[in-house]
This record gives C-alpha cells, structure tokens and sequence, in this order.
C-alpha cells in the first residue's frame, strides 16, 4: 500500500470515529471499539513507513489523542459521560497491536471474540449511565419519611399519600412540557397493569405544575386520560420538597412511607442497576 493511500485511509477511519458522537454514546461506544480494533489490525499490517512510528501516529494519532485527553482533564467531572468509550478505545488499541501480525484464521477467531465482548459490555453500559447519573445527585431524600405533600386526585380532593397504609406506592413524576414523560406513560400503565393483582401496590403520575404556579386541569389531563394509573397533581411547593430538579423521576414509597428509590425507571433484563422489580422485591 503507497503511503498516500494508507494516510487516506487512516484519515477515513478517524472522520468515522468523530461522526460516531452524533449518535449517542450507546451508539459511540460499540462502534468506536470496532473501528480501532479492525481497522487498527488492517492499518498496522499495511504500515508502509520504514519508521513504523509515523505509521502508529496516522492510525492512532488525533481521534484517541482527543478522546484520552478529555478523559484526563474530565476525570472527576460528573457531567463527563465518555468514561466508557474511553476505556474501550484504549482495550481495542492495545488488543490491535497485541494481533495485528496473527494469521487471518486466528485474526477470524479472535475478532468474534472481541466482538461477543464487545456486545455483552454495550448491553451492560446503561447501568454506567444510570449509576453516574443517579449518583451525580445527593438526594437528601432517600430512606426518611415522606414529606407532607400537597397533592390532588382527579376529582380535585386533597388526598394524604401517607394514609395509603400498607400500600407501596410508585410515582411518576412529570409535567407537561416534558415529551419523554409523556412518551413513557405507556411504558408505566404496561408496569401497572403487570401488578394488577397486586393489592398492596398502587401507581400514580404526579403532575408538578410549571412554573410555579397552577396549570388548568384540563391542559394536564389530557395527556394522561387515555391511561388508567391514578393521576395526581401537586401543589406548586412539591418539587422543592421533593429535591426533584428534572422529569421525569420516578418514586417509591414504601408501606411504612419512606422514600426508598428516586430516580429512573429501570425495568430491563439487563439493569442490575437500581432495577425496579429488584427493588420491589427487596422492600415487600
């Protein structure tokens, strides 16, 4: 291979591994490993520098370079959320160096491998996210009492969430300028339904009014009228009661009323992490 044709190419494989951030890290991770791993292989067996080092700097030069170096002067920064595909970057890096010089059926063999690894450690990555997410937050909240609430039924009644005795109670909290609450309501009343038989479970949206004050009940109920979970609405003082500063959250309170999760709705196979059905089982 002539050395402009392997700079082009070591040029497209660093334009693909910036555009994969256009995608989501979900997407950017997976993608990324599969790109400097194989692409890697391929580039370091086509090297056409004597000097192999100028080779290693196109191959692996500007993407990793970046990438690691946001890695290092983010490390402690929350909001960061590259962590992941830091560490798989660096893993497909050394394993290319590590085979590149493997025969093509042993290149076969262990690409599938790094592949089935790569698969089970996208299927895991939620878990991060929630984890960095959920622990981002000092919920002040958790495991003490729930606080007296000013919240109302459907019918405008004040209603007392700590007289529910012996209920464990999931809310969904929300409001009405939030889309994706609105697009997981489906996702909550099938959670609902699922416990249906379940007497001593029972599950709420919580509308938190806008801007602090009152929206018209009919501007609210419309979005939540073709479900049957029980919908209530709160007070303009709930959120700070609450320490909720973002929607959607969902909250569960067990029987004797203290608040033992707040945060996301994890109900996947896969979301060891703060699972709901986990959770459920613990307080019961």
């Amino acid at each position: 291979m002539s050395k402009s044709i392997f700079i082009i190419y070591c040029i497209i494989l660093q334009c693909m591994a910036f555009c994969t951030g256009a995608f989501g890290q979900l997407v950017a991770f997976p993608i990324t490993g599969l790109l400097f791993f194989f692409g890697g292989i391929l580039l370091l067996r086509k090297n056409p520098f004597q000097n192999k080092k100028i080779g290693y700097l196109f191959i692996f030069g500007l993407f990793p370079s970046i990438l690691f170096g946001m890695s290092i002067f983010s490390f402690n920064d929350p909001g960061f959320i590259g962590k992941p595909q830091t560490f798989i970057l660096l893993i497909s890096i050394i394993f290319a160096f590590i085979f590149y010089k493997k025969s093509y059926p042993q290149l076969i063999r262990i690409g599938a491998m790094f592949v089935l690894f790569l698969a089970a450690s996208t299927a895991l990555l939620p878990n991060y996210y929630i984890w960095r997410v959920e622990n981002k937050h000092n919920f002040e909240i958790l495991e003490k009492d729930l606080p007296d609430l000013t919240v109302f039924d459907e019918d405008g009644n004040q209603l007392d969430l700590k007289k529910a005795d012996g209920k464990i109670i999931v809310l969904d909290i929300w409001n009405s300028s939030c889309g994706i609450c609105i697009k997981k309501f489906p996702d909550f009343e099938k959670l609902k339904d699922e416990f249906s038989k379940d007497s001593s479970m029972v599950f709420y949206t919580l509308n938190l009014p806008m801007q602090r004050f009152l929206e018209e009940k009919q501007d609210v109920e419309k979005y939540t009228n073709p479900y049957s979970f029980g919908k209530l609405y709160a007070d303009k003082n709930v959120q700070d009661q609450l320490k909720i500063n973002a929607v959607p959250q969902y909250m569960i309170i067990d029987k004797n009323k203290k608040v033992r999760y707040l945060g996301t709705l994890n109900t996947g196979t896969l979301d060891f992490y703060n699972n709901f059905y986990s959770i459920i089982e613990k307080i019961k």
